[in-house]
């Protein structure tokens, strides 16, 4: 598996967290889980990394080389 492929299986993991339980409250202390559309902002870019891949991208490091 990718590492694209894995961040975007992590994105989208604290996406439903997020859903889940955007904020709560303890002990008059308020915690607030990541920001709804930083994390959407991060899916959609390993979802066009991932997509990259599948059309046959090269990995070369952390760059992928697609012919044009």
């Amino acid at each position: 598996m990718s590492v694209a492929t894995t961040l975007l299986a992590k994105y989208e993991e604290a996406i439903l967290a997020v859903l889940d339980a955007q904020s709560y409250t303890i002990n008059n202390r308020s915690v607030t889980l990541a920001d709804l559309s930083d994390l959407e902002k991060g899916r959609d870019k390993y979802k066009r990394e991932v997509s990259k891949e599948a059309r046959g991208g090269m990995k070369v490091g952390a760059f992928t080389c697609v012919d044009k």
